[in-house]
């Protein structure tokens, strides 16, 4: 096992998530600004000497794996070394969002005593600060709030012919949200739509054009830094892929999406997966392997495909509840 990684203390993602009260892209931010290693667990074993589960994994990986905006993270995990260090340097992360069950009250009473129990989805769509266009995919990825299509939309997202979108801007008055769903979303993504107060001081329009512009300048500056570290990365990443893995590891993909399709299994979940496609190339690439259990159609997956609740080898691992910090 001398090219898999070993580690003590993992910590999953998705507890990471929860923890930070983030949503997964802009975790993915940070990681990539920071460099924070991920890791996807080979497997786990018990080292006899001190009794301490140790970690066998493949890794370290610079960012999560997206597709279609949806990021793939059930099976990645973060070293505990890591989240501390960085909750020690950005302390922030670990406040509790602006948004509070008062502001939710507030909100909701207003939404209610102008619009009624359903809110039209156009008023959302402000809410959220999307373009038409931007909410309509937001939507149709499956990633807002329960509307009132939600039965067609379902049947919609597991039928594998289906070739149009099944949300639109022109169709976007004919459906709303009810107040108690549109609770609980804005509850389970509480940084979508924190609003920045303005502070003392803050720059406006006339006020002090030549401090705005420097700050624009150095702003824009930051970014080009960052887009170039980032494009150098990926450069560095591609130009170290070894070429006879990769091939190996899509030729055992493209085997095993086709005998999934063949079969009568529809209910899939992303371990499995992982398990099968193990047992046709040990040494798979994992970037492949993500690939493809994208490419795999929702209906033969245990649910619409989203994220599962805890990863198959989450016994093996901490929460960040069980661990000190």
């Amino acid at each position: 096992m001398s090219e898999l990684v070993p580690h003590e203390h993992l910590v999953s993602v998705e507890d990471v998530l929860q923890r930070w009260h983030m949503e997964p892209w802009r975790l993915d931010a940070i990681i990539r600004s920071v460099a924070m290693p991920l890791f996807f667990i080979a497997e786990s074993r018990v080292n006899p000497s001190s009794g301490a589960t140790v970690h066998f994994c493949s890794g370290p990986f610079t960012s999560i794996h997206s597709h279609d905006g949806y990021y793939e993270y059930e099976e990645l995990f973060i070293p505990l070394e890591d989240i501390n260090a960085y909750e020690k340097a950005h302390p922030e992360v670990l406040w509790e969002p602006a948004v509070t069950e008062q502001t939710l009250k507030r909100e909701s009473q207003e939404l209610t005593e102008e619009y009624g129990e359903y809110i039209p989805a156009d008023v959302i769509r402000k809410k959220m600060r999307m373009s038409p266009m931007q909410f309509i995919d937001f939507m149709n990825h499956g990633k807002g709030p329960v509307t009132s299509k939600e039965e067609s939309f379902r049947k919609w997202k597991n039928d594998l012919y289906a070739d149009e979108p099944f949300f639109s801007v022109d169709s976007m008055s004919d459906f709303s949200v009810h107040i108690l769903d549109w609770e609980a979303w804005r509850r389970e993504h509480p940084d979508m739509m924190q609003e920045m107060p303005a502070r003392e001081g803050t720059p406006i329009a006339g006020a002090d054009d030549s401090r705005l512009s420097a700050a624009l300048r150095e702003k824009d500056a930051r970014i080009a830094e960052l887009e170039a570290a980032l494009a150098a990365a990926n450069r560095q990443q591609q130009s170290t892929v070894n070429a006879q893995k990769w091939r190996d590891s899509v030729q055992a993909a493209c085997e095993l999406l086709v005998s999934i399709m063949q079969s009568e299994k529809y209910d899939w979940r992303s371990g499995e997966f992982s398990s099968e496609l193990r047992n046709r190339y040990k040494d798979y690439h994992t970037e492949v392997r993500q690939i493809a259990w994208s490419s795999l159609p929702d209906d033969f997956k245990h649910g619409p495909g989203r994220p599962t609740a805890k990863p198959e080898n989450s016994e093996h691992t901490e929460t960040l509840n069980d661990v000190p910090f």
